[in-house]
Parts: C-alpha cells; structure tokens; sequence
C-alpha cells in the first residue's frame, strides 16, 4: 500500500519512510486506535513496534536515533 504515495519530502530530513507511516496508520486502526492523536500512545505500544519492523519501542528508541 505505501507504493502508491509518492514522498515529495527532503531525504535528508525524513526519520520515518511512507512504509513506515503506513504501517503505524494501519496496525493503529487494527489495534484500536482510532485517531491520530492517539499515536503518541502507540509509541509505547511494543506489539506495534514489532509489526512495523521497529527493534526498540518507545522514547529510548528516539534517543538512541538522536545519539
């Protein structure tokens, strides 16, 4: 499904692909969560984090990719 978007943003500004976005959207759905604005929960959500391929789950994730 994420093949049929094109990402128009600056490479080297992006931390997420489509494929993941897509996925975070989907998986969100699938797991009950409706909005958008519920995605900050699903940061900690490590069923989530499996499905979209993610090793680590949550904020140690973002600092780990900030160091």
């Amino acid at each position: 499904m994420a093949a049929c978007f094109e990402d128009h943003r600056n490479p080297w500004l992006i931390w997420h692909g489509v494929r993941e976005l897509v996925s975070q959207r989907v998986y969100g759905l699938a797991l009950g969560y409706e909005d958008l604005s519920d995605h900050d929960q699903l940061r900690e959500d490590p069923l989530l984090a499996v499905l979209s391929g993610k090793r680590r789950v949550g904020k140690k994730r973002w600092r780990a990719r900030a160091r």
